[in-house]
């Protein structure tokens, strides 16, 4: 018997992908126009990370029928990459697929409210900046979110409440990393990539400042 996915399970996997292939080497759209004005050419499917019956690539003993056939168990592929995974499978293992999955479901969640003409390089990079420095990103984007003016961008990393930082001329918020020291990583990483400036020489209590292309996005994402 088949763990097959009902429509809505299919649409959903569809969705949550924007209709794009989950193969990073691929990343074809798979939705658009047919020459009818009334129709819509479709060459996705909904892939099963695990297989949907005995004997199938990836096949898991220990997953029950209503796993097997949900959306945690599916990845959305053109019809080549699907075909792809399941006939190498040693080659393409759950962990590799589930890694697909979570990257592309970053990479559209990033797209959402952003002009159609950003560029896959920059989406990504966007994707990678919310999985690599998740806790930083939330950091930032609640300081944005209470942020009334439109106008702050200043933020320094102290180790706790107990160190005054002041700036000579300006304001900032503050984040404590003490007991979260993964946090200058990530503020560090996001520097590298051009969404902060380093405006200090100091490394236990770093300066930075938002770009304002990164405060944007962080603003509507």
């Amino acid at each position: 018997m088949r763990d097959d996915f009902n429509q809505k399970t299919k649409d959903i996997l569809a969705r949550r992908v924007c209709f794009v292939c989950s193969n990073p080497e691929c990343r074809k759209r798979t939705s658009g126009p047919g020459e009818q004005p009334d129709k819509a050419v479709n060459i996705g499917v909904a892939a099963h990370i695990t297989a949907a019956s005995v004997g199938g690539p990836r096949y898991d003993p220990f997953m029950s029928a209503d796993e097997g056939s949900s959306a945690e168990n599916g990845i959305w592929l053109c019809q080549n990459c699907a075909h792809l995974i399941d006939a190498d499978p040693v080659k393409y293992p759950v962990e590799l697929l589930y890694r697909w999955k979570r990257e592309t479901e970053a990479e559209a969640r990033a797209s959402i409210g952003r002009r159609s003409g950003m560029s896959s390089d920059e989406l990504l990079l966007l994707s990678e900046a919310e999985l690599l420095c998740a806790d930083a990103v939330e950091y930032l984007r609640y300081i944005v979110e209470k942020d009334e003016t439109h106008l702050q961008r200043d933020v320094v990393l102290l180790p706790n409440k107990n160190v005054l930082f002041g700036v000579w001329g300006g304001t900032h918020s503050a984040i404590y990393y003490e007991e979260q020291p993964l946090l200058k990583q990530q503020f560090r990483w996001l520097h590298e990539q051009g969404f902060l400036e380093k405006l200090n020489d100091r490394s236990d209590t770093p300066l930075y400042r938002i770009t304002n292309s990164f405060y944007r996005w962080l603003a509507i994402s």
